[in-house]
């Protein structure tokens, strides 16, 4: 490999230098690449891209996820593609750059970053066993408490890492965890234990943490960068689903709180030991009053009379309006309801 640097122009992902395309992409340091206009190596020529239907794993305002995969070594890939136009001023940048630093077993793994006058690239591990909404309806033997602590377990152990990775100036929560956002690596089957389900957070929220720490609803004459919270349309959105009171008004808090992913936690624990979520939906439409009070009950009975007190307590820390109650991360770990002997 060449150890060649880039010259990168203001806006441009800082490079560490460039790859040839017989690089292996598992046994190389993490950086990021980057490539102009001229005659440099573009994502194309080291990787193929499936833009067909098939494909398309994922679409979003940002861009999209496709599946690819490497020339040489014929690896399958995921490749998420973000419009650069969807963002605005060079906060990205620096957000890359920090997305390096993220080196942990249950966080899907960066390979490698890419730019070009359009696009950021970011290739990415390849998650294939599905996300944990199909859990409970496919695979409802793995839905046990012992089995929910371990992925729980994993989750917390994720969060922890994320946010450990972020700055003063740039934290790094997530503020979007979901459902949706965990994958299994590989498919669950009938044999498979509960040693050998391994969770990946996916969707790093890049778009999101800029909005808020931005702030959408500055009051007029105010010129601070304080953070705000952008009203969330439950009616429109999944994502509704998982967040925290903070998150669904318009009330200034002072920044982004890692406390937002710890309230997510307690949704999805609550949702696999229960069957549902502890905030009743109308119409489609998540009960935001309910969410305001964390007005819930480990109802009905029936589904949590097996339910350890330990878990219950896990769930009612987690859930607690003010975000500043919430338990860390890693006091997360350190629950009595956690696997002691799982490895973070």
């Amino acid at each position: 490999m060449g150890g060649q640097c880039c010259t990168c122009k203001s806006g441009s992902i800082l490079a560490n230098s460039k790859i040839a395309t017989g690089d292996s992409i598992f046994d190389r340091d993490k950086r990021i690449l980057q490539y102009g206009s001229d005659n440099s190596l573009r994502i194309e020529d080291v990787y193929n891209l499936d833009n067909t239907a098939a494909g398309i794993i994922a679409r979003s305002a940002s861009g999209s996820v496709l599946k690819a995969r490497h020339k040489k070594e014929n690896t399958l890939v995921a490749v998420k593609q973000l419009l650069k136009n969807s963002f605005k001023g060079e906060w990205w940048a620096e957000e890359l750059t920090l997305l390096k630093k993220l080196d942990h077993p249950y966080i899907c793994r960066i390979y490698e970053m890419w730019e070009d006058s359009k696009h950021v690239y970011l290739v990415m591990e390849y998650c294939q066993g599905g996300d944990l909404t199909s859990l409970a309806q496919k695979h409802a033997r793995h839905v046990t408490e012992a089995n929910t602590a371990i992925l729980v377990h994993q989750m917390a152990g994720a969060v922890d890492h994320f946010h450990n990775v972020g700055t003063s100036s740039r934290p790094f929560v997530h503020t979007d965890i979901r459902l949706e956002n965990w994958l299994f690596a590989e498919p669950l089957v009938q044999s498979t234990s509960a040693a050998e389900m391994c969770l990946k957070m996916i969707d790093f929220g890049l778009a999101s943490r800029h909005a808020l720490l931005l702030g959408k609803h500055q009051k007029d004459g105010d010129t601070s960068a304080r953070l705000a919270q952008k009203k969330i349309g439950v009616r429109d959105t999944r994502s509704a689903f998982c967040k925290a009171p903070e998150q669904i008004t318009d009330k200034q808090v002072e920044r982004l709180h890692p406390g937002m992913d710890i309230w997510a936690i307690g949704i999805i624990s609550f949702f696999l030991l229960g069957g549902k979520s502890p905030f009743p939906r109308t119409a489609g439409n998540l009960n935001g009053e309910k969410v305001m009070k964390a007005d819930y009950k480990f109802e009905p009975e029936s589904n949590w009379k097996a339910v350890s007190s330990n878990a219950k307590d896990f769930i009612r820390k987690c859930l607690q309006v003010d975000p500043n109650a919430r338990p860390s991360a890693t006091e997360l770990l350190a629950s009595s309801w956690m696997p002691w002997d799982s490895s973070v």
